[in-house]
């Protein structure tokens, strides 16, 4: 059967597969000389997987195409079981495929070490390659059938992405210009993957897919949404440029000591906040924000701004209001597009389309009033991060959001002890020992002085702590469920001014 098929899943396990193919067809060739069945088993295993042999030229046909970036030094170089001329200073994917090659045969060698061993060797192969695995083959007519079928496979729990899929379709649209421009293609889709990591890459070419349009766009309809917009090569280039400039504002959206905030303490602080959340929603927004109203790679007072609302956005509607995030992400959005199409230039604007998002003052407070917040793990550093700022509010000029020396204390401990059981049953202890109003801020060493005392002892402390917040639990007797409801609803109050929108 001459026909050819293009695979669009499985590139890598085939390749992978053809180089143990290549290495014993390699160890068994190098051995004929000593056991002449060597060679024909060798042969035999090529024309099974491999290549089949040109009766003129005798040179190896492989069955197997890989990319443009691979394929020379496979055809020319593996395939042929040649030795590289300068293995150090093969291209990086090349070097890889090289070592894949030389690490088979090392293992082959090891496991079967003698010449005569080479039918135990042809047998192993054809076990591995031809008997245990199965393949599921299944024939499309274009790359957009595949993605159905992705879709489908993706529903049942295996992990696939769009992201190669796009990849071969833009390289696919410039393959008629030549090597050059598809290399161009190559190189340039490589250095967007190395900043955003291929484990966010789908996700990347999403919010960018969504800072630029509406409605927003799904991960299932990302590629089709792709290609209905990319049709040519000048568009392969000119999407690939907008990417690569998005990309570098993304990654450092996931680190908030980038160079790239630097010039803005603010912007900075509202990054370190947003990846406390952990929320994402935000991000095509803030890649408009970027890509139309800053300079460049420069952060500016516009960008600043925007950021700090999605905090305040973030940490009403996400933390405490604990809302539909689909709702959100559907704002953000269509403020990304407005950005985007030049109908938002202005922070102030961008604050205002983004207030039908914002958790009402009534509502924030009913809901933090309530809010059980569990002070361990990523937790903890919400718990904290959250005291600090009503700490500043209560004026606490000198205590900042990471500030050292800082530890939260349970007042009701953590751990249900007999001086407790008085105050709190079991139940109740299990109700409000992670409520926002049991905890306060001590420094360790206060923190490990009150340990699990009772609350006269630890008030005793707190008078003389040195935090606004913990000062006026100083003169507090008793601390029942009614003391925690009570002073968690006047912490509410401090909250809807600290994070005020």
């Amino acid at each position: 059967n001459d026909a050819v098929s293009e695979i669009i899943d499985g590139q890598q396990r085939i390749a992978t597969l053809s180089l143990l193919a290549l290495a014993a067809v390699s160890l068994l060739e190098e051995t004929a000389t000593v056991q002449p069945d060597n060679g024909e088993r060798a042969q035999d295993i090529r024309s099974a997987y491999l290549s089949t042999k040109d009766p003129l030229s005798l040179h190896h046909r492989s069955k197997l195409t890989l990319n443009r970036a691979d394929d020379d030094f496979y055809q020319h170089t593996l395939v042929q079981l040649r030795q590289p001329q300068a293995p150090s200073r093969l291209p990086e994917s090349n070097a890889q495929l090289w070592k894949a090659f030389q690490f088979f045969k090392a293992q082959l060698k090891e496991k079967f070490p003698n010449p005569d061993q080479g039918g135990p060797l042809a047998l192993f192969i054809q076990s591995v390659v031809g008997s245990r695995l199965f393949f599921l083959r299944i024939p499309v007519e274009d790359d957009l059938a595949a993605y159905t079928v992705f879709e489908t496979f993706n529903a049942r729990g295996v992990e696939l992405t769009a992201s190669d899929l796009l990849k071969n379709y833009l390289m696919l649209l410039v393959a008629p210009l030549g090597k050059a421009d598809l290399d161009q293609v190559l190189s340039q889709w490589e250095r967007i993957v190395k900043a955003v990591t291929p484990k966010n890459l789908p996700e990347f070419l999403r919010h960018y897919l969504n800072s630029t349009r509406k409605p927003y766009v799904r991960q299932e309809r990302l590629f089709r949404t792709m290609r209905e917009s990319v049709k040519s090569p000048e568009q392969v280039f000119e999407l690939l440029d907008a990417l690569e400039a998005s990309s570098i504002w993304y990654q450092a959206l996931t680190d908030e000591t980038d160079a790239l905030w630097s010039a803005s303490q603010d912007a900075q602080h509202a990054v370190s906040a947003l990846r406390l959340f952990g929320v994402k929603q935000y991000r095509p927004l803030i890649l408009a924000v970027a890509r139309k109203l800053t300079d460049g790679k420069v952060v500016n007072v516009e960008l600043a701004h925007v950021l700090r609302y999605c905090a305040l956005i973030s940490f009403r509607y996400n933390i405490i209001a604990d809302k539909n995030t689909n709702d959100l992400e559907k704002v953000y959005n269509d403020v990304a597009a407005d950005v985007h199409e030049g109908r938002l230039t202005r922070a102030p604007d961008i604050r205002e389309a983004l207030r039908k998002a914002a958790v009402s003052d009534e509502e924030f407070r009913e809901a933090f009033s309530r809010k059980n917040m569990p002070a361990y793990g990523k937790g903890k550093r919400l718990v904290r991060y959250l005291l600090c700022k009503l700490e500043r509010q209560l004026g606490n000029s000198t205590i900042t959001d990471d500030s050292l020396g800082v530890t939260v204390e349970h007042i009701l401990p953590e751990n249900l002890t007999a001086e407790w059981e008085a105050s709190f049953t079991p139940e109740q202890h299990e109700r409000y020992a992670s409520r926002i109003g049991n905890y306060t801020l001590l420094t360790p060493s206060q923190n490990r002085d009150v340990g699990q005392q009772g609350i006269p002892a630890k008030s005793a402390v707190y008078s003389q702590s040195g935090f606004r917040m913990s000062e006026r639990l100083g003169e507090v007797s008793e601390w029942e469920p009614r003391s925690v409801e009570v002073r968690q609803k006047e912490m509410a109050g401090w909250a809807a001014t600290v994070w005020a929108f």
